[in-house]
C-alpha cells in the first residue's frame, strides 16, 4: 500500500488482518498509527517510511511484541519512548531522516537488535553515558 496518498486508517480498515506478517505503508500521508496496529498482532515487519508520524502511541508497543523490523525513516518523529523495550524481538530499527536527537536507555534492552539505521538524523553522539 505504498505511494497511495493514504492519510488515515480507520478502526475497521485493518480488521480481519490479524495474521498479517508484513505491512508496508510507506510514502503516504499518515499521521496517526494507533488504529493501524489495533488488529495486526502477528506483524513481524512494519514499514512506515516517509509519512507524517510525530509519535508512536503507547498501544503501539504493547500490540507488536512479535515485530522484528520497524522502519520509521523520513518521519518528523522526535523521540522513541522507553516502551520501545516491549518490542523484544526487534532486529532492525530504521530512524534515518527523522528528528530524533536522543535514544532512550531502554534501547539497550533490545537483545536481538542487530541494525540501527540512523543516517541523517540529529542524533547526539552515542557513548556509554548516553546509553
Amino acid at each position: 500500500m505504498r505511494h497511495n496518498m493514504i492519510a488515515e486508517i480507520r478502526s475497521g480498515d485493518m480488521k480481519g488482518l490479524s495474521k498479517l506478517k508484513v505491512l508496508d505503508l510507506s510514502q503516504n500521508n499518515i499521521e496517526n498509527i494507533s488504529k493501524i496496529v489495533k488488529h495486526c498482532y502477528e506483524l513481524t515487519e512494519l514499514y512506515l517510511i516517509g509519512n507524517k508520524i510525530t509519535e508512536l502511541p503507547e498501544k503501539f508497543y504493547a500490540n507488536l511484541n512479535k515485530l522484528q523490523q520497524l522502519h520509521l525513516s523520513g518521519n518528523p518523529i522526535t523521540e522513541l519512548s522507553a516502551d520501545i523495550r516491549k518490542l523484544s524481538d526487534l532486529k532492525v530499527l530504521g530512524i534515518s531522516f527523522t528528528k530524533i536527537q536522543q535514544l532512550n536507555r531502554s534501547i539497550t534492552e533490545l537483545e536481538h537488535l542487530t541494525r540501527l539505521l540512523v543516517e541523517n538524523t540529529p542524533l547526539v553522539v552515542l557513548n556509554q553515558s548516553n546509553l
